[in-house]
């Protein structure tokens, strides 16, 4: 993050439904890493295929910023 921000991180699937959201909370600037480990918001792992991540971040002075990002979930 280029600045403070409310940060919302959620993971959908392919069909834009809401599979979990990994971190809701207020960050300050800097670097930050968030792993999913491929289970839903009961904690049942999810079927291989593709999921979305979408970062949203609202800044103190109102701004928002969106990112979305494709993932390939495999079994291993």
């Amino acid at each position: 993050l280029h600045e403070a921000a409310q940060v919302q991180l959620e993971i959908y699937d392919m069909y834009g439904r809401l599979i979990q959201i990994l971190l809701s909370a207020d960050q300050q600037e800097g670097e930050y890493q968030q792993i999913w480990k491929g289970t839903n918001s009961n904690g049942s792992t999810c079927k291989q295929g593709f999921y979305f991540c979408r970062l949203t971040a609202k800044t103190t002075d109102g701004k928002i910023i969106e990112k979305t990002t494709k993932l390939l979930r495999i079994e291993q």
